[in-house]
């Protein structure tokens, strides 16, 4: 491994790839992210979060209309958006 993190960036919200390939917070996308983790703090459900931003308009990470609860989940477990990653070199 060289370090680097491999993303998805076409389904990844709140990230771009930059013009060196690094990861570039997308600040638009990156408030629906903070508007998610606020709701689920404040006792939302996943499926409670979908809901509101199916209603409220906000494309998902796949360009849909609708929400799911798995989305939501996904972003709320997501390391690369929670910074849980761990790095491993595995050269010794």
């Amino acid at each position: 491994m060289d370090g680097k993190v491999t993303v998805p960036f076409k389904r990844f919200l709140s990230y771009d790839r930059g013009g060196d390939g690094n990861l570039v917070i997308n600040e638009e996308q990156a408030e629906t992210v903070r508007q998610i983790y606020g709701l689920f703090l404040q006792g939302r459900s996943p499926s409670a979060v979908a809901r509101l931003l199916t209603a409220e308009g906000v494309p998902s990470p796949g360009g849909k209309q609708t929400w799911s609860s798995s989305t939501v989940k996904s972003i709320l477990t997501n390391e690369n958006v929670t910074g849980d990653i761990t790095c491993i070199n595995s050269k010794k």
